[in-house]
């Protein structure tokens, strides 16, 4: 990200520029500055899916060699795909900075950023099915 300097007082562009470098320099265990949570490429691409897949795009030619795609080895769907997320992954992300790009992130990862697309699960829980609401409800406000 290019903030003009001329937009922040000094202050700001010293935390800016530290945090930049922080990230550039931090590492994973291995040796990736960023994890990603890559359970949403198991699933049929829909718009959450196709930003996390363009933004991984553009951060890897930007990052290269810097970020882990950590995703399941096959397809699981419902229970089973949440059971991954919240116990096999963070056992995969092992303390790294871990990127949840999709609305739900391991709760036992403390050094996590989730985006967070929308709450309508929480909202319309009349159009999502039952179980998925449950997790959701059991997940998110923990992860913000």
């Amino acid at each position: 990200m290019v903030i003009p300097k001329s937009s922040l007082n000094q202050a700001e562009f010293a935390r800016v520029e530290l945090r930049k470098r922080h990230l550039e320099t931090a590492s994973a265990p291995s040796g990736a500055a960023v994890q990603v949570n890559g359970r949403f490429r198991v699933h049929r691409a829909t718009g959450l899916q196709r930003y996390a897949e363009e933004l991984i795009a553009r951060m890897e030619g930007r990052f290269s060699g810097r970020l882990e795609i950590l995703q399941p080895r096959q397809k699981l769907t419902g229970i089973a795909g949440h059971a991954w997320e919240q116990f096999t992954l963070p056992l995969r992300a092992r303390g790294g900075l871990l990127w949840s790009p999709c609305n739900t992130g391991p709760i036992a990862v403390r050094r996590q950023m989730v985006t967070i697309h929308d709450l309508f699960p929480l909202d319309h829980p009349e159009w999502f099915a039952e179980n998925f609401v449950r997790v959701y409800r059991a997940v998110v406000p923990r992860l913000m």
